[in-house]
Parts: C-alpha cells; structure tokens; sequence
C-alpha cells in the first residue's frame, strides 16, 4: 500500500486509490472506491457521493466518531482494499 499525504487528505493506494481519509472536527471521513448501493442502506454515516465534489477518491462516504464506527471502517477500508 502507498500512502499519499496531500493538503486535505491522506490517499492509500494498491492499484489505483482505494481510499482517502480526512479529518473533520471530531469525526472522520472516509471516501471509499466501493459501490454504495451495497452500502448505503446499512444505516446512519453512510452516503453515496457518486456525484458530488468530494476530496480524494471514491463513490462511498464513511462518517464516525466512535469506536464502533471505526469498527465497521476497518471492515470498509478491507473490503476497498480486496475490491483494488
């Protein structure tokens, strides 16, 4: 994995991009190459930014703040990266 810190995010990188990570306030963003028809149902953080401005890379939207949100990122972030 490539690790690119940029002015408003960090991208990760296989292939291409899997994931970029930004800090907002007290919470933290993921934006996920993943299709978000698959994941935007499960509940609350989620959101399909398919087409919107958005910094870094892909179509899913990941927000939390705690612990069992990082729990579920963690599962996000290894489905992005096995999806690369």
């Amino acid at each position: 994995v490539t690790i690119n810190h940029l002015k408003n995010y960090v991208a990760f990188k296989k292939i291409k991009n899997f994931a970029a990570v930004r800090v907002e306030g007290d919470k933290i963003v993921l934006n996920l190459n993943l299709e978000p028809s698959k994941y935007v149902c499960r509940g609350e953080g989620y959101k399909d930014v398919s087409f919107a401005t958005k910094y870094g890379t892909g179509l899913l939207q990941y927000t939390f703040s705690d612990e069992e949100g990082y729990q579920e990122a963690k599962r996000l972030l290894l489905d992005a990266y096995n999806k690369n």
